[in-house]
């Protein structure tokens, strides 16, 4: 008992030394000798420049910061290297994490902040699994899986070295950190398949009843909720519709009496996607179609076979389709589209949802691809080179306005181009990376078990997010960034446990 303290003390310890060692990497903001401040013992001087900075950190842009900073993601690595066994200590039940889990869900469009504060909790619970409980027996398509993970998120630290950038810009990429431990906690619980088919439609329909709350009651005339873009409130409502039809199946085969729960689920989540006007998350409705035709077990297993389930939520999707604000706005960017590209005629940025300016967007990303391919143009300097092309005549302005041609675009509008314009082809690289190794983690995963039901879902995660990030950059967005890392994560854990076997089933 004394041996299995001391080595839980030692993980403890050897945790609270990386994140000590990880703080001195970041501390201090730039251009300040805080460092000389710390080693001189100067307590005032140290409460002074506290209090007179906008921010206590910067990033590791310095060899010795960035030395500091390996060490530290080196020793959280090192804490499942002291074995022990697994007990004595306080194990949080797989009821309470699934209900908090579940929470993070429900909450993430309903609320403005208090998903972060799951979010937060989720994290927390998984560091203390991660310190006290987690045992090292992780297989080797886990590792390469969580290696994805940690690779997009330290290359634009290491980036940094080369082309300045600031810890605002590279934030995002700490969710995929967080993701990790996520992973680790969730691999280990235990959920009948029927309750997550419940948990979709449960979210599915809070996730309408928001939208109509925002709609009537605060006024959003395309609904964006307490996110920061109607894009995101519109790729998740689709995402759980599509996930809530891939329920009807299974939940009407064993529990045929809640069926009205997936039907309710798709209809309330495409009301919530109709709200929005999104026009984009459409194609992912086409490259999920693509998917489907070469997926034999997702079209046998997840695939109503009643033709009036196809016939009704056909005719609603039309329905809702025709209703919303998305049909006006693809009509409006046609033609202003297409007179542009084959008549020729002048454009103007106020003509109304015209798609134009960012295809000038993508233009002039494609020219910092190709003119800076091996490191890109640094996170901090692509509005700058955008502007750049504008006055050189490379490109047509985002906006006639003389003082703001770029319209203040500081990301692509697309992750693959944004990515590869910032970071170069490695940073592109990690990022196919991470999506090849998550598609092969779940297609592993249903390999070794056709009805492995969270790992469906999570491939069916990973293909919208695939499809969303053509028009929609991912990583510069807080809360698209955290949905999808924790999203997959979660999912991932869940269908360890049921690739082999080993989950109460349906």
């Amino acid at each position: 008992m004394n041996l299995l303290l001391s080595l839980k003390c030692k993980r403890f310890y050897l945790f609270a030394s990386s994140v000590l060692v990880l703080v001195a990497s970041i501390s201090g903001p730039p251009n300040i000798g805080i460092y000389a401040t710390v080693v001189s013992l100067d307590i005032n001087q140290l409460i002074t420049i506290i209090s007179s900075s906008d921010s206590w950190f910067r990033i590791p842009d310095t060899f010795l910061r960035i030395i500091l900073f390996s060490s530290s993601i080196v020793l959280l690595l090192l804490i499942p290297m002291l074995n022990i066994e697994n007990e004595s200590n306080y194990k949080i039940s797989d009821n309470k994490i699934l209900l908090i889990i579940l929470l993070f869900f429900i909450t993430y469009l309903s609320t403005s902040f208090l998903y972060n504060i799951v979010a937060i909790l989720i994290l927390f619970v998984s560091i203390y699994y991660y310190i006290f409980q987690f045992e090292n027996n992780l297989q080797k398509y886990e590792i390469l899986f969580l290696l994805s993970y940690l690779l997009v998120f330290l290359y634009p630290f290491y980036h940094s070295l080369y082309i300045p950038s600031n810890l605002a810009e590279v934030d995002n990429y700490l969710r995929f950190f967080f993701a990790i431990p996520v992973y680790l906690l969730t691999r280990s619980i235990i959920i009948r398949d029927i309750d997550i088919l419940y948990y979709i439609n449960l979210i599915s329909i809070i996730i309408g009843i928001s939208a109509i709350y925002y709609l009537f009651f605060l006024n959003d005339i395309r609904v964006k909720g307490f996110t920061s873009t109607a894009a995101i409130f519109a790729n998740i409502s689709l995402l759980f519709a599509v996930l809530s039809f891939f329920t009807i199946k299974k939940i009407y085969i064993n529990k045929k009496k809640y069926i009205f729960l997936p039907i309710l689920g798709c209809l309330s989540t495409l009301i919530a996607w109709a709200t929005t006007g999104s026009r984009g998350s459409l194609i992912a409705l086409l490259i999920l179609f693509i998917f489907i035709i070469f997926n034999k077990n997702l079209r046998n297993e997840y695939l109503p076979t009643n033709p009036k389930f196809f016939v009704l939520t056909a005719s609603a999707f039309i329905l809702i389709f025709i209703q919303s604000g998305s049909l006006m706005r693809i009509q409006n960017a046609y033609e202003s589209t297409y007179n542009y590209i084959y008549d020729d005629s002048p454009h103007h940025w106020r003509h109304k949802d015209s798609i134009v300016p960012r295809l000038n967007l993508w233009d002039g990303t494609m020219n910092m691809v190709y003119d800076n391919t091996i490191l890109g143009v640094g996170s901090i300097n692509y509005n700058d080179e955008l502007n750049n092309q504008i006055i050189s005549g490379k490109i047509d302005p985002i906006r006639n306005d003389k003082s703001n041609y770029t319209a203040g675009m500081n990301h692509a509008h697309n992750q693959y181009l944004d990515i590869f314009a910032k970071t170069g082809i490695i940073g592109f690289l990690t990022l196919i990376y991470f999506v090849i190794m998550n598609y092969y983690y779940f297609h592993r995963n249903l390999k070794n078990n056709k009805e492995n039901i969270p790992g469906m879902i999570g491939l069916l995660v990973l293909i919208f997010y695939i499809s969303y990030m053509l028009y929609h950059t991912i990583l510069s967005h807080q809360q698209s960034i955290l949905f999808m890392t924790f999203t997959l994560s979660i999912l991932a854990g869940l269908s360890y446990a049921n690739k082999k076997n080993i989950r109460i089933k349906l």
